[in-house]
């Protein structure tokens, strides 16, 4: 079964959690792509630019295959990532916006799919599947820039978020009363945004 979670795995209400530093990334933008508790390791610099069917899982493989078949253009920006001796596909790549502290992230570790954007994040056990609760269809709803992460903030403390069409964007923090910003970020940033809000509690 698919999970879903948010920026550290569970709920919050706007406790120690700050604010997560992100790793930026080197790599110039393209047209289509230019990324907290999620986890995941600095690339190895010995695994960039080589062939890596030889250090993958076969579900790590597996996956690269379903991705780069679906998305082509993220191929260049294949690495892997290893963590506690498993090696696995890791793709980081900048948003057209240019926001390389808010990448688009993929990782295989643990045997699972973790697609992470901006202070969202969701595991998936298949790439593709019928239901459409899959990494594939994730992906979809981010690069189609017809969704946005919508988080809620305590000033640089994370209070929760989540992945939303425009049609569902919250006017308010009745989802996380603790909150005083509810902010919006998208893959092409046509739906970024920000609200003020009076926080409550």
């Amino acid at each position: 079964m698919n999970t879903v979670s948010t920026l550290a795995g569970e709920d919050s209400a706007c406790g120690s959690l700050g604010r997560p530093t992100l790793r930026a990334s080197s790599r110039m933008p393209s047209a289509l792509f230019r990324k907290q508790s999620l986890h995941v390791e600095r690339p190895l610099p010995w695994a960039l630019g080589l062939k890596m069917s030889n250090h993958l899982s076969k579900f790590s493989q597996g996956v690269a295959v379903e991705l780069f078949n679906a998305f082509p253009e993220m191929k260049e920006f294949e690495s892997v990532t290893e963590n506690d001796g498993e090696v696995a596909l890791y793709v980081e790549v900048i948003p057209p916006t240019g926001d390389a502290e808010n990448p688009l992230r993929i990782s295989t570790l643990r045997e699972e799919i973790t697609v992470s954007f901006d202070a969202y994040h969701a595991h998936f056990e298949d790439f593709r599947n019928a239901e459409g609760d899959d990494a594939y269809s994730m992906l979809q709803r981010i690069i189609s820039d017809q969704f946005a992460v919508v988080s809620y903030w305590r000033d640089e403390q994370w209070c929760g978020s989540t992945l939303l069409g425009k049609a569902e964007f919250p006017s308010d923090n009745a989802e996380y009363p603790y909150a005083n910003r509810v902010e919006f970020k998208s893959w092409r940033g046509g739906l970024d945004g920000s609200i003020a809000c009076a926080p409550r509690g």
